[in-house]
Formats: structure tokens, C-alpha cells, sequence
């Protein structure tokens, strides 16, 4: 069976997604302290499925821009999945104070 170059394209932008969604809540909730090599070995596996995605997609026009947009689409996804679940222990969702700590972890990271 034939896999096509656009599926697989497809389907390492959704493992990137993935990632960075499960990189971020991980890291919104255990970012403080814990061993530094659990943050280079996300660093790695977000850098490599990037580059993957990036080297799998077809030469088009606006490649550069399209590239551009994609990274910042992923840190985006991760920072704000990473801002979203760092308070939740301390704050329900429906309460002001969850807002201002969803903005403030933004701002000043989760530690």
C-alpha cells in the first residue's frame, strides 16, 4: 500500500499539534523544579517533528511564510495550552482568579 507524501505531511503536522498540546499541559502543570532533562528531551522531539513536517511538505509558493506561520502557530499552541492548565489546580476555570493567573503565567511563565 502506497502511503502518500501529502498524508504523511498531514500526519506529522497532527503529531506536531499533538506535542506541543501535550507538551504544554505537561509543562503547565510540572514545570516547576523536576530534572532540566525532560525540557531539553521536549525541545529535541518538538525541534525534530518540525523539521519533519517542514521537509515533508511539497515546494510551493510562500513556502517560507507558510513555514514561519506553522512554528509560530505550534509555540503559540504551546504556550497558551501551558498558560490555560498551570492554574487549574489552584483556581476554577469559571473564576476570576483563574483569568488573572492565565494572563500572569502568560506574561511571567508558570514558575
Amino acid at each position: 500500500m502506497a502511503v502518500h507524501r501529502a498524508s504523511l505531511a498531514a500526519l506529522s503536522q497532527l503529531v506536531a499539534f499533538a506535542t506541543a498540546v501535550m507538551g504544554g499541559a505537561y509543562f503547565g502543570l510540572f514545570a516547576c523544579g523536576g530534572p532540566n532533562w525532560r525540557w531539553r528531551a521536549y525541545e529535541a522531539l518538538a525541534g525534530v517533528l518540525l523539521v519533519a513536517t517542514l521537509l515533508l511538505w511539497r515546494p510551493a509558493r510562500h513556502r517560507l511564510a507558510k513555514a514561519l506561520g506553522f512554528t509560530a502557530a505550534l509555540a503559540a499552541t504551546f504556550l497558551m495550552v501551558q498558560a490555560m492548565i498551570g492554574p487549574l489546580p489552584w483556581a476554577s476555570p469559571f473564576s476570576r482568579t483563574y483569568w488573572r493567573q492565565v494572563l500572569v503565567t502568560l506574561e511571567k511563565g508558570p514558575c
